[in-house]
């Protein structure tokens, strides 16, 4: 649960800080100022680790392209703990919440400004069914702590993992996750309906990308037929459906189990319901499962390791690694950025 804002203007802790909590620090963790691992940053490509670790520095991000859903989502988190959990001003923290979401704009095309928009709309049902899944998992937000610090050890790694809980009870770690609507583009085109025998417009509808084609459609049509031009435009879907959670949220609050020897909850949010999740009602979140993620993770730590023990410089990593993916979202910064890390894989 990343902070989107500084109430206070102090700089929050976040699950992919690094923390030297090492007391003898390994001399490649030294070379390379890591001193810990976080389950966040298990959880993305390793291309990705590389880029935000080593190759973007602190200014790279702070002009990146912010993510629309994961602003969203740290917002959600932030409404919850600040209200819910801390007490304070509902309307002071949601005021304060959209003028800060309103700041990030690097970098925008006219589809983030229209997710951007369209999420507001639905901002305060995903906080809602937020706060139903604690209902549902029987679980007091008045009693939760948030952002804790974890601090765990795992046999053949270096260095630690480190992170930050969403919450925490006396028996629970509880991480929540929040899904956004898709919104898509929908292209530019001619659409035709014809007259019925009652006199009314078919509900069916056909679409052509050239008028041309549409023209000859309705000259082959026996009936009389409507031509309308839609122009591009972009449209939101119905909210998300989760059957069961993310494997790398099952990996992540496997850390925070392991970790803290509390039972594990996830709780999923869209702007129509919530989902919890637990040993109870998942097979992913059962004490085996678990094992096995925590190994998982274990092996995703290890090849980071072991890339950093056998190099010494950035074009040393840059051979080992893959390419990113420069399409996937994962690596939505901005052109100016991506144009940064395109050079160093002579792309």
């Amino acid at each position: 649960m990343n902070r989107v804002f500084n109430l206070h203007k102090i700089e929050p802790p976040s699950d992919t800080e690094t923390q030297n909590l090492v007391l003898n620090p390994p001399e490649w963790a030294e070379h390379w100022n890591l001193f810990s691992l976080s389950p966040s940053t298990l959880k993305i490509p390793l291309s990705k680790f590389i880029l935000e670790k080593f190759i973007f520095d602190v200014e790279d991000l702070k002009k990146s392209k912010k993510n629309v859903s994961a602003i969203y989502g740290s917002a959600c988190g932030d409404l919850i703990n600040y209200v819910d959990v801390q007490g304070l001003s509902f309307e002071k923290i949601l005021k304060e919440i959209l003028n800060f979401i309103k700041q990030h704009k690097n970098f925008y095309e006219p589809i983030d400004f229209y997710k951007r928009d369209q999420y507001e709309t639905i901002f305060l049902d995903v906080y809602e069914n937020i706060k139903n899944g604690f209902f549902k998992a029987q679980i007091n937000l008045k009693t939760c702590s948030t952002e804790q610090p974890i601090n765990l050890s795992l046999n053949d790694l270096e260095v630690n993992i480190n992170g930050y809980t969403d919450f925490r009870t006396k028996d629970h770690v509880i991480e929540l996750k929040t899904k956004w609507n898709r919104i898509t583009k929908v292209k530019a085109k001619w659409q035709v309906q014809w007259i019925l025998s009652n006199n009314e417009l078919s509900k069916q509808k056909k679409n052509f990308e050239h008028e041309k084609d549409a023209d000859e459609f309705i000259k082959l049509k026996k009936t009389k037929c409507i031509k309308t031009f839609v122009e591009e435009h972009f449209k939101m879907s119905s909210a998300p459906i989760v059957h069961e959670p993310l494997i790398n949220d099952v990996m992540q609050v496997a850390l925070y189990a392991k970790a803290t020897q509390l039972k594990p909850i996830l709780i999923y949010a869209t702007n129509s319901e919530s989902y919890v999740f637990d040993e109870n009602n998942c097979e992913l979140l059962n004490k085996d499962n678990l094992k096995k993620q925590i190994n998982r993770a274990r092996n995703l730590a290890l090849v980071r390791q072991n890339i950093l023990k056998k190099t010494k410089t950035i074009k040393e990593i840059i051979e080992l690694v893959e390419p990113p993916d420069w399409e996937s979202f994962y690596y939505d910064y901005g052109e100016t950025i991506v144009n940064k890390g395109k050079k160093l894989w002579k792309m």
